[in-house]
């Protein structure tokens, strides 16, 4: 029951997109949901042009999917939202936009919304590390709560993909999200500091017992309890140990990469840094009760938040080198490009800055973003009953030349609307 609500709840403020996209002023509700009718979907001039799908589900003939050639161009991030998290359509799509992408336009990494320091389990399986898809699934807790089908499809696919006769370039898995728990996702945790420390004992162990010892004392306030708090000193000393950990991997990176392999340098200096991302949003979170509404004052820690999303994702980007393409997938609220007003947000005191917003200041015309929503909930909530539901498609508004909402500007450069969202499948070991 609780993930049907979470489930629901998000759904509403990412629908008020499409619906301000379509021209309704209103939208009919059901059960919890927001949806469009079918009718106006396929009625309005923007569809005239639409690219129809054959399905979301990947494998088989990906004719269909040609006009998406056209679509992303050169561009050398493709960035697709998601209108809820933990919902079988998206997930399903990327898998088959992912595939398609790689297979027949040669882009090489994937990266999703999920916790840097966590993912590197994932990060390693799908370059041929040891163990199985499913361990290393389950050992993650921040890309989903549960481990699920449409994610071990994902990362079963690029392992086997790379374990291919004759790859020369395999396709990498990156997270880009901080490390976060508590409130509102307003406390980092230590994953991070961590990661970075474990690869320093390998290549440096005097200096990683040395800071080792001070974030000791850090360790059970990064816990999440908002009932454990430290003083603004105390907060100076976290931070001054976290920009020493990361001064010390940038002045000796000579020398530490003669110790060890490059990637492993790489991770441990980005987990480093995502260290300093997740307290530079822990120092502007607001502070006391109530925890379960979103306080005005929470943009400041979502614009730092999305603000390092969209660093990790150039970070990513340039770390595939010279031809290296990236499909970055994320809540549709993170990846639009110009600012939207969502549900959520209308309780905060000033609209954030998405992630897409910083990507495309940085990108211009090689960010292509792909927003997504459904059609309707369910064939019932349809004009007439007995209706068909419209089949998947896809719209390039840049194509179309179709006006989007006066809210939402350039916000998304196509959008993909299926028939209706259901939850994602759990899968159990």
């Amino acid at each position: 029951m609780k993930k049907r609500s979470i489930l629901f709840s998000g759904r509403i403020g990412a629908l008020m997109v499409m619906s301000a996209f379509f021209g309704l002023s209103d939208v009919t509700a059901a059960d919890g949901q927001a949806v469009i009718p079918a009718k106006v979907i396929e009625e309005h001039p923007a569809t005239r042009t639409a690219i129809p799908l054959r399905g979301l589900d990947p494998g088989g003939d990906r004719s269909d999917l040609s006009p998406i050639r056209a679509m992303v161009g050169d561009a050398r991030v493709v960035a697709l939202g998601e209108p809820a998290h933990g919902v079988h359509q998206p997930l399903t799509f990327r898998n088959r936009l992912f595939e398609y992408l790689v297979e027949e336009l040669g882009f090489t990494a994937i990266a999703v919304e999920s916790a840097f320091p966590e993912s590197r389990s994932l990060s390693d399986y799908v370059s041929g590390g040891p163990g199985t898809a499913e361990a290393a699934l389950a050992e993650n807790r921040t890309w989903s709560s549960e481990p699920l089908q449409e994610n071990l499809h994902l990362i079963r696919w690029m392992h086997d993909y790379n374990a291919g006769p004759g790859r020369k370039r395999p396709v990498r898995f990156y997270a880009i999200d901080l490390s976060y728990t508590g409130p509102w996702g307003s406390r980092p945790t230590p994953a991070a500091i961590k990661l970075a420390l474990a690869y320093l004992r390998k290549v440096d162990a005097a200096s990683a017992r040395s800071l080792e010892s001070l974030f000791e004392p850090w360790w059970p306030r990064l816990s999440g309890d908002p009932a454990v708090t430290m003083t603004k000193s105390e907060h100076d000393a976290l931070t001054a140990a976290t920009d020493d950990l990361i001064a010390l991997l940038e002045r000796e990176r000579v020398t530490f990469l003669a110790a060890a392999p490059a990637a492993e340098y790489e991770c441990a200096l980005r987990a480093s840094i995502v260290a300093r991302q997740a307290d530079r949003m822990f120092r502007v979170a607001p502070v006391g009760p109530p925890y379960d509404q979103v306080p005005p004052s929470a943009w400041k820690m979502i614009n730092v938040r999305d603000a390092a999303m969209a660093e990790n994702v150039l970070w990513a980007l340039n770390q595939q080198g010279q031809g290296g393409r990236l499909l970055v997938v994320a809540h549709n609220a993170h990846v639009q490009s110009a600012p939207a007003t969502f549900a959520p947000w209308r309780a905060l005191e000033r609209m954030p800055t998405a992630m897409g917003q910083h990507l495309r200041a940085s990108l211009g015309k090689d960010l292509l973003v792909i927003g997504m929503n459904e059609s309707a909930s369910a064939s019932e909530l349809i004009s007439g009953p007995g209706e068909p539901a419209p089949r998947p498609f896809l719209i390039d508004l840049r194509k179309n030349g179709a006006s989007q909402a006066p809210a939402t500007p350039g916000a998304f450069d196509g959008m993909l609307v299926v028939d209706a969202l259901s939850p994602a499948r759990v899968f159990r070991q």
